[in-house]
């Protein structure tokens, strides 16, 4: 009996994701269940949270490791009643929220920006397929506000954002609404650990969170991964984008093919590191993925620098290098792809950006009709590339660059 509790738990974790659940048992013996704190409401309010969420309970008859697949099934049985739970929250709420997403109220301390934005703590989720993304939805905002969609970079979450997120809305919270979701594998976005990614996949997370907040059109601003994310959504939808940054953009299809031979070795080197790092992450090898990953960018020494929060969280996103760094490597970028994006475009890197960066800047901005180039100051912590002077210069020239595609 011991071992088949177990191995309900272990199940029904699995299905979950396995980020921060907490199995409870209830008083007076009984079917266990799983509080979920990423979906947990912690109150009533006008953002539809509603109080007295039960606990997922598992299905006391499952059998798991049976002949029959009976664990398999288990799995789908609860998940299964989380979507149920969800459908169910969003009829009763009050707010009128609607399925697929559902959102956890702050808790009543949370302090409020002084751009008018409320800080972590405030998630929704949005289901696509199989895949669950977290976002934050952003701060009160007017009805006619520009929905602004910030993507992070690989590696990193909503919270390496917040500061260049805050520069821009600073001042311009009844002009825009500012969105940040988080990829898969990262924050509280489940990764899929039996199935390949591709970038349009990842473009295509971003506008089932975009379809669940009724976002018509967004600007779209990337970093890194997010930049890459941000094209491909450019590329395949661009309806759905008023304009496009990209910061830093991690494209290495660009200079896959180029005509220059030093160019070309230089895409073959940065993209070998990069494989190297995906086949030791899908191996769980951790400090050699991340070794091979973060040596060359971030310098030797990095694991002595960073604090130990965010060291454990770039351990804890280490897993999904393998699916994102294999979809971007297989992700194709000819001149001809990007001529076809005519959208106000924006390309930026650091002063103190590498060579593979700097041409992959050039090559964009030659090949985007509506692109020009600009030049931060690049971070002094290269783990925080987005902070301290870097994260202000980007806020300002992002804050005008946007103010000038909306008087268009």
């Amino acid at each position: 009996m011991l071992l088949l509790g177990l191995c309900a738990v272990v199940g029904g974790w699995v299905s979950l994701g396995g980020r921060g659940r907490r199995f409870v048992t209830p008083r007076g013996g009984g079917g266990g269940g799983f509080v979920d704190p990423d979906t947990r409401r912690r109150g009533a309010g006008s953002n539809g949270a509603v109080r007295g969420a039960e606990p997922l309970v598992l299905n006391p008859r499952s059998r798991c490791g049976s002949k029959d697949g009976s664990r398999t099934a288990a799995r789908g049985w609860l998940r299964d009643q989380f979507r149920a739970r969800l459908d169910r929250v969003n009829r009763e709420a009050p707010g009128g929220l609607r399925y697929p997403h559902v959102m956890e109220a702050p808790p009543p301390s949370t302090p409020v920006h002084p751009s008018g934005h409320r800080g972590p703590g405030l998630t929704r989720f949005a289901l696509r397929g199989s895949a669950r993304l977290a976002y934050d939805p952003g701060g009160p905002a007017a009805p006619d506000a520009v929905a602004l969609v910030l993507l992070h970079d690989l590696l990193a979450d909503r919270a390496a954002l917040s500061s260049l997120r805050d520069a821009v809305i600073q001042g311009e919270v009844e002009r825009y609404r500012a969105i940040v979701p988080e990829a898969r594998g990262h924050g509280a976005s489940a990764a899929l650990a039996t199935r390949r990614y591709t970038v349009p996949d990842l473009a295509a997370d971003v506008l089932a969170v975009m379809d669940a907040e009724d976002i018509e059109a967004a600007h779209l601003v990337g970093h890194g991964l997010g930049g890459a994310t941000a094209f491909a959504l450019a590329r395949e939808a661009p309806n759905r984008v008023r304009s496009l940054t990209l910061v830093e953009p991690m494209l290495p299809g660009v200079l896959k093919g180029d005509r220059d031979p030093a160019t070309r070795a230089l895409g073959e080197e940065a993209r070998a590191a990069s494989r190297a790092a995906a086949d030791a992450s899908y191996k769980e090898l951790i400090d050699k993925a991340l070794g091979a990953f973060l040596d060359p960018r971030w310098g030797l020494g990095w694991r002595e620098r960073l604090p130990r929060p965010r060291l454990a969280a770039v351990r804890r996103h280490a897993g999904a290098l393998a699916g994102l760094l294999t979809a971007l490597d297989a992700y194709a970028v000819g001149a001809d792809d990007v001529r076809g994006v005519t959208l106000p475009a924006l390309v930026v890197h650091g002063d103190g950006a590498s060579a593979e960066v700097r041409v992959t800047s050039e090559r964009l901005v030659g090949w985007l009709p509506g692109a020009r180039k600009a030049t931060i100051p690049s971070s002094a912590e290269p783990a925080s590339p987005l902070a301290g002077e870097a994260g202000e210069a980007l806020g300002r020239l992002l804050a005008a660059f946007l103010a000038a595609v909306d008087a268009r």
